[in-house]
Parts: structure tokens; C-alpha cells; sequence
């Protein structure tokens, strides 16, 4: 049995709730090297899913499949190291994410410099990174640059457009969750 058959055995395991089972053929195949398995081997250890929760072991694997180039991965690790306070860390994964224009990364990394977490404030910076993510179909960063708009940070002319982009961008947002609530355009 092919490594591809085995993953899609692994993931209708989890859809059916049978979390132990599909973390054992997860970690098989994360052991042969198998890079979307060991991402899910580190969201399962994150997130208590058929084995206790073990944030130390997610970084593990969170980081082999990092530096197999996973934006996924990257994004992921880059979570986990910015909870734990390791912020510098983390916005370098995130960057690394971010260059190929993975959309939560880009979102993450937007707020780290809106913040100032882990890096000098640049709300211009953030600005420009939401904006973009925006325009790939992004819609947390939608939502943010609407939310920034009904402020009246962008003039108090474009309020009503805020007003009508909230509301659209909240619309979409449920419209996209309810076919694929893993899609990268509504994820954070």
C-alpha cells in the first residue's frame, strides 16, 4: 500500500473521530518521512487529538516539516513559538511562510508588526501586509481593513464603505467555513 493511500486511510480515521487510530497511521507515516503526516502528527500532539496533549513533540515535528519548506508547518511551528514567548523565532517562520504568500502566515505576521510583538511597531508595514493578503482573497485581513475603515482611521468619508465591507466579509467569511472550514482564506 502506496504512502498516499495510507494518508487518506489516516484522514478518514480522524473525520470519523477515531483519533488513536489515526494518530498511530499519522505517526507511521510521519516516521517514513511523510510531510503532511508529520504536520498532522504535530497538530494532533497540539491539539490533544488521539494522544495528550504535548506541545514540546508538536514542535518537533512541527519543525522537521518546517525545514522541509512547509508553509503549513512553518505557520504552525511559528504559533506554537510565539505562545511560548519565543517571539523572534517565531516571526522568522512566519517570514519564511510569508514569502511565498502563505495567507495565515502573512496575517500573523501583519499583527506581530501592528503589536510590536516580538519586533518594532510598523503599522505601516502591517498595513501594507493585511492589504495584500486582502487582495488574495484573505478574509480576516478583509475584516480588519473594514474594521479600520468604520473607525474612520482611512477618513471619515469611507465609514459607510466599512460598514458595507464588515458586513460583506462577515457574510463571506460564513459562506467559505460552512463548505471548507480548513480553507486558508478564512483561517488565522
Amino acid at each position: 500500500m502506496d504512502s498516499l493511500h495510507k494518508l487518506k486511510i489516516a484522514e478518514q480515521l480522524l473525520n470519523d473521530e477515531k483519533y488513536q487510530e489515526a494518530y498511530a497511521a499519522y505517526l507511521s507515516l510521519a516516521e517514513d518521512g511523510q510531510l503532511d503526516a508529520q504536520i498532522m502528527v504535530g497538530w494532533m500532539k497540539e491539539n490533544a487529538q488521539g494522544v495528550s496533549r504535548d506541545l514540546a513533540g508538536a514542535l518537533e515535528w512541527y519543525r522537521k516539516a518546517a525545514e522541509r519548506e512547509s508553509p503549513v508547518a512553518q505557520f504552525h511551528l511559528g504559533a506554537i513559538l510565539m505562545q511560548t514567548g519565543a517571539h523572534s523565532e517565531a516571526l522568522s517562520w512566519y517570514e519564511k511562510a510569508a514569502v511565498i504568500e502563505y495567507m495565515p502566515a502573512v496575517y500573523r505576521l501583519a499583527w506581530a508588526y501592528e503589536s510590536g510583538t516580538g519586533t518594532p511597531t510598523d503599522k505601516d508595514h502591517a498595513l501594507d501586509l493585511f492589504k495584500q493578503n486582502a487582495r488574495r482573497g484573505h478574509l480576516p485581513s478583509k475584516m480588519v481593513l473594514a474594521k479600520k475603515m468604520l473607525r474612520g482611521t482611512q477618513g471619515s468619508l469611507m465609514r459607510p464603505c466599512g460598514i458595507y465591507q464588515v458586513l460583506k466579509t462577515y457574510l463571506l467569511t460564513i459562506l467559505i467555513a460552512w463548505r471548507d472550514i480548513r480553507d486558508d482564506r478564512v483561517r488565522i
